[in-house]
């Protein structure tokens, strides 16, 4: 699965030359540094400005490696230019947002999904991730599980459990803020009023008033468990 960057042609042309050279480095960046399946796309009209014009004109090592890593971003027919059409385009990917230079006056993109340098890339993939566990299908919302939490265990059942919840997202986002909360207060403190199992490995914190997100500990990885249930009811944990 692809995860898709749109170089946005307005947001990296209308900028002054001083700054769109910092701006095309800072980007190429970001290319050097992405993933395997971090793909990124232009639009021709990414060549028509004065400020590539003179780039070309001015070689030099830093402009040359600017000009490959155009070359080096896909060639779309379309050119896009906000968060509809990005998602429209890309539906069976994951659009993460727009690459540039100065978005300043750019209107339909989220400031979230707008990608500057490789900080803000690794915010908009964030901001991405959560959308997906959000609202994503299973396959896309698997793919996010795995990106945001690296070195959890996620059960079977339990990403059952969380896919179920999508269809209340008061609470998909109260186990997100508990996901994420684990791996600072694992065992006490933090949110979801956290309490270790007396006489068990497991530990749990509050979804709400009747389902707790049960989870073990083990070493440097974290097994999610369930997200259903009270360790007080009828309800069984799998082990």
């Amino acid at each position: 699965m692809d995860k898709i960057y749109f170089l946005h042609s307005d947001a990296c042309n209308n900028v002054k030359y001083e700054n769109y050279e910092d701006g095309m480095e800072k980007l190429f960046s970001v290319k050097v540094n992405s993933s395997k399946d971090d793909v990124m796309y232009k639009h021709e009209s990414i060549y028509n400005g004065n400020n590539f014009i003179t780039l070309c004109g001015n070689y030099s090592q830093k402009n040359k490696v600017i000009i490959e890593f155009l070359e080096q971003c896909k060639t779309e027919v379309k050119n896009i230019v906000c968060d509809t059409e990005l998602d429209n385009q890309y539906k069976n990917d994951i659009a993460v947002g727009f690459m540039g230079i100065d978005f300043t006056g750019i209107k339909g993109i989220d400031p979230a999904r707008q990608i500057t340098d490789e900080d803000s890339k690794k915010k908009a993939d964030k901001k991405c991730y959560k959308n997906l566990l959000l609202n994503g299908f299973k396959d896309k919302f698997c793919y996010s599980l795995a990106r945001l939490y690296p070195n959890y265990i996620f059960d079977d059942n339990s990403i059952d459990e969380i896919i179920d919840w999508q269809k209340d997202q008061n609470t998909m986002i109260r186990i997100i803020d508990l996901l994420d909360d684990v791996r600072v207060n694992p065992y006490s403190n933090g949110l979801g009023n956290t309490e270790k199992l007396k006489g068990r490995p497991e530990c749990t914190k509050e979804i709400n008033g009747a389902d707790r997100l049960l989870y073990e500990v083990k070493g440097n990885t974290i097994n999610i468990k369930s997200l259903k249930g009270h360790p007080d009811t009828s309800k069984k944990y799998k082990h």
